[in-house]
């Protein structure tokens, strides 16, 4: 026999090409021992008959080899028997453990794991050296090892021994290398459908030969015995104990343990957990910072229009506290076609009319009861209900406020802008590119400064303290009452429940007013009849009146709505209803640019329309400011028989009630060329005109024909017909309730395709 397959110890990874001495167990002889240790076997005597088989072995080769001889030829010895439980099938196994695992086919047969179980993964890990059980381990005879090979004793399945701790896995304790199942290689399995598919041999890679396979804790092992029969497999033998309870020792003094208790798991209780917020897109068509009631409004708009938008606001909720304290007729209207003005009307105190009073005497009234819209009053309401009412508008159309975000700064990138938004927090900093930007970002906005649009103005001489108290009050109700004194301007409005709203001129260097120095105000102002008795005070703030005025409303893709393109003084309560029509103004021409209905020049028209009508506002309100702070005698006596003598004419009262309202705002060369002076008017809303943010075109009676409807519905704009009696010809209301077109009843046929010109129009941008 030769030796020349002894020349290296690493030769190849098959099992044929390992060295002879690995072979017959001697794993750490050098090649010399090895050819000592051959030369001696084969100078071995024969068996004299009569005597042991395996004499001439050590006692543990010889208990292996008498191991083999009792299972039959050609068996190999097994490192470890598994126990006979979880129904099992007792034999002899082909393939090898590592290539199974390997290849993810079958596990090694190991103690405490069911056949139908699925493969688990084992993990390969290098033999420590120099461990307590580096060579012990694979030298334990069959007696050693826990159950298996001939003369061990064998354990049932879930046998725990004596005095140790008693652990849910009874198949967990010390690991022992996975037995070696199948046969010899080059003999075929007597089952070939179990055999796992051959391994691919890498060379080069002897020393990986030597890793053992670790089973990680609980994986590919048998569930604890509960005393329940566990539920077979398909296809799987049943065992003759399976189903039977488990049995139980006697204790001392013979009687039995209480059978264990069945432990059932109680249901645990859903911990809540905050929702998760969304993260910023990345893209849109519109961002729209700030989130007060112009922004929400927008929003809103949008939703309605399908406009695909960003709402993003620093604060973490609603207004609290807030300036605006009533919403005019025109902002209503506007409202109703989001859905909100009802629920707007629910929760404010209507008002008759504006009434300015000087002690006891009636000096001027204005009654809202005659105004030409569905809403013929003013609507005292916090600006904290408009917001709350907007939002939860917006909320039911599918819209949502991103809270907590800040925008940091604008950049252009062409076509739009890229805006860079910092989550509060997180910290997080994320680029939003945004084909348009709307800044309703208030008075200090950032939109406005990072466009370098410049703000112009002046601050005005007067400080002004806004109070909201409960109160025992026999006053006039129903109306919002200026109260002129020399000791300066009083402001009286009745919110729901039995909160009052005041706003009074204040020194300079005074901070927010106590209950005495309130108590104080409505006694030297107001009547001294209404016995005016404050009880509870709920807010009270001070701030400077401003006037600025932007030089533009739009610069390229951004644009500019409420405080942060105007401000202005609250006499008046003009500010959030110009912010208001703002929106209305905006939404529906970015609606039909982005369809491209219209052309982008469309956008020109907005600052055209809306900056005049924000300088009107600002002259309006610096009027009532200066009648209202007026502490001159002789100017208060003129201010006072002046507005006397000027209530008692009809026109005007309708005059100052439409005017505050906001009604009489007109929109001068809303079409090119036109010589109707209705072109730009508000239109009334009348039945039948376009439920939501839509066209409508109205009819003198007798106009509507077929061949009107059937232009109406051949146009790329949807276009709602109706008519109307009182009309003396054919009106084109746009979007936001402003005529556009108008034509002789004859020619209502050709409006539907004018409106496709009027909105491809290059309208110029305004200077």
């Amino acid at each position: 026999m030769g030796l020349g397959h002894l020349r290296s110890r690493r030769v190849g990874r098959g099992r044929r090409h390992r060295p002879r001495a690995r072979r017959r167990g001697l794993r750490h002889a050098t090649l010399p021992r090895a050819r000592r240790r051959l030369r001696r076997v084969r100078q071995r005597p024969r068996r004299p008959p009569g005597r042991e088989a395996h004499h001439h072995l050590p006692p543990r080769r010889r208990r292996a080899a008498a191991g083999r001889a009792h299972r039959g030829p050609g068996a190999r010895r097994r490192r470890g028997r598994r126990p006979a439980g979880a129904g099992q099938r007792r034999g002899r196994r082909s393939g090898s453990p590592r290539r199974a695992a390997r290849q993810g086919t079958r596990l090694p047969r190991h103690r405490g794991r069911p056949r139908d179980e699925p493969p688990a993964a084992a993990l390969p890990r290098r033999r420590r050296a120099g461990g307590p059980h580096h060579h012990a381990r694979r030298r334990l005879g069959p007696r050693h090892r826990r159950g298996g090979g001939p003369g061990g004793r064998r354990r049932p399945a879930g046998h725990r021994q004596p005095g140790r701790r008693d652990r849910p896995d009874p198949g967990r304790g010390r690991r022992r290398r996975p037995a070696r199942g199948g046969r010899r290689r080059g003999r075929r399995a007597r089952d070939p459908a179990r055999r796992p598919p051959r391994r691919p041999t890498t060379r080069g890679a002897g020393p990986a030969r030597r890793r053992r396979l670790v089973v990680p804790r609980g994986v590919g092992r048998a569930p604890p015995r509960t005393g329940q029969a566990r539920p077979r497999a398909d296809g799987e033998r049943p065992r003759p104990d399976q189903g039977r309870p488990r049995r139980r020792r006697p204790i001392a003094g013979g009687q039995l343990p209480p059978p264990p208790a069945q432990v059932t798991r109680q249901q645990e209780t859903p911990v809540p957990t905050e929702p998760v917020r969304p993260p910023l897109p990345s893209s849109t068509d519109v961002l729209i910072v700030g989130a007060g009631p112009t922004g929400l409004a927008l929003a809103a708009a949008f939703r309605t229009l399908g406009v695909d938008h960003v709402l993003i606001d620093r604060a973490a909720g609603p207004a609290v506290h807030s300036r605006a304290a009533a919403a005019h007729a025109r902002t209503l209207e506007s409202l109703a076609t989001i859905g909100a003005a009802d629920a707007l009307v629910a929760r404010g105190r209507p008002g008759r009319a504006f009434v300015a009073r000087d002690g006891e005497r009636r000096i001027v009234s204005t009654p809202f009861d005659e105004l030409d819209t569905p809403y013929p009053f003013v609507l005292a309401v916090p600006q904290e209900t408009t917001e709350q009412v907007l939002q939860a508008r917006l909320e039911e159309l599918g819209g949502r406020v991103y809270r907590r975000h800040t925008l940091l700064d604008l950049g252009e990138l062409y076509p739009g802008m890229n805006a860079l938004v910092t989550d509060d927090e997180t910290g997080e900093v994320r680029a939003v590119r945004a084909r348009y930007v709307v800044g309703c970002d208030g008075l200090h906005s950032t939109v406005r400064q990072r466009s370098d649009i410049d703000f112009v103005g002046h601050d005005r001489p007067h400080n002004f303290a806004l109070i909201e108290f409960s109160m025992d009050w026999s006053g006039p109700e129903g109306e919002i009452t200026f109260f002129f004194s020399p000791a300066g301007l009083l402001a009286v409005s009745h919110l729901p429940g039995d909160l009052y709203r005041i706003v009074a001129l204040v020194d300079d260097d005074a901070g927010p007013p106590t209950l005495e120095e309130i108590q104080h105000l409505l006694d030297t102002r107001g009547p001294t009849a209404a016995g005016a008795r404050v009880h509870h005070l709920e807010m009270a703030s001070t701030w400077r009146v401003r006037h600025r005025l932007a030089d533009t409303f739009a610069k390229g893709p951004v644009f500019l709505v409420g405080d942060a393109a105007h401000v202005h003084s609250p006499v008046g309560a003009q500010g959030m209803n110009t912010g208001i029509q703002d929106v209305f103004n905006l939404a529906w021409k970015l609606a039909a640019v982005l369809d491209g209905t219209a052309a982008p020049e469309l956008l020109n028209t907005y600052n055209a329309e809306r900056r005049p009508v924000a300088q009107g506002v600002l002259a309006f309100t610096s009027q009532l400011h200066d009648i209202s702070t007026a502490s001159d005698p002789n100017s208060v006596f003129l201010r006072n028989e002046v507005l006397s003598a000027a209530s008692r004419i009809p026109e005007f009262q309708s005059w100052l009630a439409n005017r505050l309202a906001q009604i009489s705002a007109r929109y001068p060369g809303a079409e090119p060329g036109a010589q109707s002076p209705a072109v730009g008017e508000r239109m009334p809303p009348r039945p039948g005109m376009a439920t939501g943010i839509g066209w409508s075109l109205l009819l003198p009676p007798g106009a509507d024909s077929p061949a009107v409807k059937e232009a109406a519905a051949a146009s790329a704009t949807p276009i709602a017909v109706a008519t109307v009696t009182d009309l003396p010809h054919a009106v084109l209301v746009r979007p936001d309730g402003h005529v556009a077109l108008t034509s002789p009843a004859a020619e209502a046929a050709e409006l539907p395709g004018r409106l496709a010109a009027w909105l491809r129009h290059p309208w110029p941008v305004a200077g």
